[in-house]
């Protein structure tokens, strides 16, 4: 059986552990305080400085959203990949 390697920032990674990165929770790696919306988390967004929280984690579908800068991930590695560019 070959298991094929996906390359990611200079770490190799299969395809068993790429499916178990993008699953993570977001919410675990935000660093912010969140408070419960409904069905959504919001806090402050971590792109831009804002003191009233624009920034959504949708729980049920493992995205976030910005409503005040558009700033939107579908998934945890995506989360996590866009933050080390700011």
């Amino acid at each position: 059986m070959t298991v094929q390697a996906i390359k990611i920032n200079t770490t190799i990674w299969d395809n068993d552990k790429l499916v178990a990165a993008k699953q993570h929770p977001i919410q675990d790696l935000y660093s912010g305080a969140l408070k419960k919306s409904g069905k959504v988390l919001m806090g402050l967004c971590p792109v831009h400085k804002e003191s009233t929280p624009s920034f959504a984690i949708y729980s049920s579908t493992n995205t976030c959203h910005c409503f005040a800068c558009g700033f939107a991930i579908k998934n945890a590695l995506g989360f996590n990949q866009s933050l080390e560019k700011f």
